[in-house]
């Protein structure tokens, strides 16, 4: 059976058309809630299209079948992966900085360095719910009917308008939350039983090894954001995390040459100082030795 021009022109058209449509939704951020009827109906097409003509070239059929299979491809993204509108943001702080991060109700964070927030461009719903791994200090406006929700690897704190540190590292065994103003609601995440009310003069220390979490006398006021400053806080720190710390800050690599020295820990603050005097520091509180093996690269020895 043979094919006038005017037909296989009207073949393309038809794809051609069916192909665009399908790219325009794709590229759309904000597919609407008539999406699926649309993709239904222009799949509708093309099957009554091929119904009524019954083209069996096979080169045409291939084209038809391409697009079908991108229409069901695209209405299954739409339907099973649910509503993707809601677009979110992710900061992520590489070692050695810091950043300030304006969300969209007003709120503020500060990032330190290596870590990793996530947000949505809008906050819809009841309640206002960002992600974070690693440390931030959280500024957040007062809206009590939408509850502000930060989640962590370890820790779920609820807040309706305050002032709080978090720390949180992946690499860390230890994860805590350190009120500086109003007061917040502390749960583990993955552990719906665990509920806590932490208020100013508190924090929350929970230990990754054991999974136990103890509200602490806090230290003296503004210990746990020393950071924003620029500067160092540690209170009883083993040492694999102090040495996690400067990494971060300073954006050097160090290595621990003996399992000797895990049992180091150190308290001291220090302002805007440069990681060789922090090195100094720590040389005369233990019995170690530090030493540049190359560019960026120091190791720790026991003395």
């Amino acid at each position: 059976m043979k094919y006038k021009n005017d037909d296989i022109d009207k073949w393309n058209d038809a794809i051609d058309k069916t192909i665009e449509r399908i790219d325009q939704l794709v590229d759309s951020t904000q597919p609407g809630p008539d999406e699926d009827s649309i993709l239904y109906r222009s799949l509708e097409k093309v099957l009554v299209r091929i119904e009524r003509q019954r083209v069996i070239r096979r080169r045409w059929k291939l084209n038809i079948a391409a697009a079908v299979v991108l229409l069901i491809g695209v209405f299954s993204v739409f339907h099973f992966t649910g509503d993707i509108s809601e677009e979110y943001r992710e900061i992520t702080v590489a070692y050695g900085e810091k950043y300030i991060v304006a969300l969209p109700d007003g709120s503020r964070v500060w990032l330190n360095a290596g870590s990793k927030l996530s947000y949505p461009k809008q906050f819809k719903g009841k309640t206002r719910q960002v992600n974070i791994e690693g440390e931030g200090f959280f500024d957040v406006t007062k809206k009590p009917e939408h509850p502000f929700i930060v989640t962590t690897n370890h820790l779920q704190v609820e807040v309706l308008g305050t002032t709080f540190n978090v720390h949180d590292y992946a690499d860390e065994n230890v994860a805590s939350v350190s009120l500086e103003t109003g007061k917040v609601k502390l749960k583990l995440t993955g552990n719906s039983k665990y509920e806590a009310d932490l208020v100013v003069g508190k924090t929350a220390v929970y230990d990754v090894t054991s999974q136990n979490c103890n509200i602490v006398n806090s230290k003296e006021k503004g210990y746990s954001t020393d950071w924003k400053e620029g500067n160092l806080s540690f209170f009883n720190t083993s040492i694999s995390n102090v040495v996690k710390t400067l990494e971060r800050k300073y954006n050097i690599s160090i290595s621990l040459v003996d399992d000797s020295l895990l049992k180091y820990s150190y308290t001291f603050r220090s302002k805007q100082e440069e990681f060789g005097n922090i090195f100094k520091r720590m040389e005369m509180i233990t019995p170690i030795r530090i030493k540049q093996i190359s560019d960026g690269h120091y190791c720790i020895y026991p003395r």
